[in-house]
């Protein structure tokens, strides 16, 4: 059983593995099922405080079982073990009071992270050029699949933005909205629906706004 199951004009829904990458985590054949790691400020304080999330790589907000996703806070040292079992994990930690955060990929069970340093978020703005027209009431959202990043674009729109992304490369798609849902333990991986095209790789970079200016047949858009 599997775990878990912007933009350009008219596509099939989207994505044969659209995966957000930056560095991969390696792994430890010995010891317990965790994954452990300390994260260290910009100021070289460790963070404590700082929540950390584990999402599976196929996972995609609204499509995926939410319960899939491990959720931790590091402790007053700046620790955190995540309770990874088996697969591959991306990891994303977010600490909106200081504007930092951290993005990893590739992480599986029994990985030591070591010190891992935590930098300036930052953000994605684009714009999706719709050629077709969208029936009233279906919208369009953007993902970006094993995050929690995903933006609606509603009829009348074009524009959508992703705040508070820490630095990484990201593989964005886009899906209609009608048919969003899917049962625990069912593949949601959009690999596994109609097809579609991934629409590429953007870099994030520290404290930066990546633009994205796209055009999208929306006749060709797909659903999960």
């Amino acid at each position: 059983m599997k775990h878990c199951a912007l933009v350009s004009f008219i596509m099939v829904f989207i994505s044969a593995a659209l995966r957000c990458t930056t560095n991969s985590a390696g792994v430890d054949p010995g010891g317990s099922e965790i994954t452990n790691g300390i994260l260290v400020a910009i100021n070289g304080l460790a963070a404590a405080g700082v929540p950390v999330a584990a999402y599976p790589e196929c996972y995609v907000r609204g499509v995926s079982d939410g319960s899939s996703v491990i959720h931790t806070v590091t402790d007053s040292d700046g620790k955190f073990e995540l309770p990874i079992d088996s697969g591959n994990w991306n990891l994303l930690a977010v600490d909106t009071a200081n504007q930092v955060g951290f993005f990893m990929s590739g992480v599986g069970p029994k990985a030591s992270l070591g010190t891992i340093r935590l930098d300036s978020l930052g953000s994605i703005a684009g714009t999706v050029r719709k050629r077709g027209e969208l029936t009233d009431g279906v919208q369009l959202f953007v993902y970006c699949t094993g995050t929690p990043l995903r933006s609606e674009i509603a009829l009348g729109d074009s524009t959508f933005r992703f705040e508070s992304v820490p630095k990484g490369s990201y593989s964005l798609g886009i899906a209609r909205s009608e048919q969003i849902g899917c049962e625990p333990g069912i593949d949601c991986h959009p690999s596994s629906g109609s097809g579609g095209v991934p629409l590429g790789d953007l870099i994030v970079t520290p404290g930066g706004e990546t633009l994205l200016d796209t055009a999208v047949n929306v006749v060709d858009i797909g659903t999960f």
